[in-house]
């Protein structure tokens, strides 16, 4: 699977010496990830990025407070984040829930400048779940000790 990014929590220090706020400042660039993942995802399903992020709870503080509304738990006014405990703590998963819950069709891209959607029925297995895969991206935290 190619939706797989990783990102170090201690990347700052190949460019910076360390200094008050700039691990938070440095948090920002998990979001750059997220959406990278985001529009491999996109470019996958034809069909929007992720909207789902599930993580372990211990890494809820790697989410920028700009950016992440806590109480609603919504990142970035799209990402629906969810804590799950059963995660693994280094691991962050992003699906496109929205097409993963209501999977009747796939896009159909064989004739060239056009997309239509087809049933599933009139897919292989192995197309069905080569899409499905497509429709989940991870990115995978680095050098971070909880």
């Amino acid at each position: 699977m190619e939706n797989i990014i990783t990102w170090d929590f201690m990347g700052w220090k190949e460019h910076n010496e360390p200094e008050v706020g700039l691990q938070l400042k440095w948090n920002k660039t998990l979001i750059e990830k997220f959406i990278e993942v985001s529009s491999k995802i996109h470019k996958s399903s034809l069909r929007g990025g992720a909207d789902t992020i599930t993580m372990s709870p211990a890494l809820e503080g790697l989410l920028h407070p700009e950016h992440y509304d806590s109480h609603r738990k919504i990142l970035n006014g799209g990402y629906n984040v969810i804590l799950d405990e059963t995660v693994d703590r280094y691991v962050i998963r992003l699906e496109n829930l929205k097409v993963l819950e209501d999977l009747r069709f796939m896009p159909d891209a064989s004739v060239e400048g056009e997309i239509s959607f087809r049933p599933l029925n009139e897919y292989t297995e192995e197309q069905i779940v080569n899409y499905i895969e497509g429709l989940v991206g991870f990115v995978i935290v680095e050098n971070l000790f909880i």
